[in-house]
């Protein structure tokens, strides 16, 4: 798409991003930057879809959040503790600025996905007798 931030692979390989965050980035900042609206939108009834890609050990699991580290720090939460937390957080906001209001709390129904591909290399020897 011309305009955007692009990666080109070869001459007829063109992939468009949204952000690229160098190693001292933060983890809110990240969170801030790529998701907040994402999740205003959802509380709006908009859909999203949050990827993350990279070669192994680039950080996705730390940056995700999907490490489920018990004893985490609160700055170091990833995207998708941050976006559970925002999700229900919104939602109990909208149904108690309804209730003020007098008007009835709305519904909401989530629907949350969740998939991490990795790929397995195996190196086989096969030796013979």
């Amino acid at each position: 798409m011309p305009g955007e931030p692009q990666v080109f692979l070869g001459k007829d390989k063109a992939f468009t991003y949204d952000h690229v965050f160098d190693m001292d980035s933060q983890q809110e900042s990240i969170y801030t930057h790529c998701t907040e609206s994402l999740i205003e939108g959802c509380l709006e009834g908009y859909n999203a879809t949050i990827f993350a890609y990279g070669q192994t050990g680039s950080g996705k699991t730390y940056t995700m959040g999907t490490g489920f580290d018990v004893n985490i720090e609160e700055d170091e939460l990833g995207i998708i503790p941050r976006a559970v937390h925002h999700l229900f957080r919104g939602i109990e906001e909208r149904r108690r600025a309804a209730t003020e209001q007098g008007r009835p709390a709305p519904e909401f129904k989530i629907n949350a996905q969740f998939l991490e591909v990795q790929e397995h290399t195996h190196s086989h020897t096969h030796t013979q007798p």
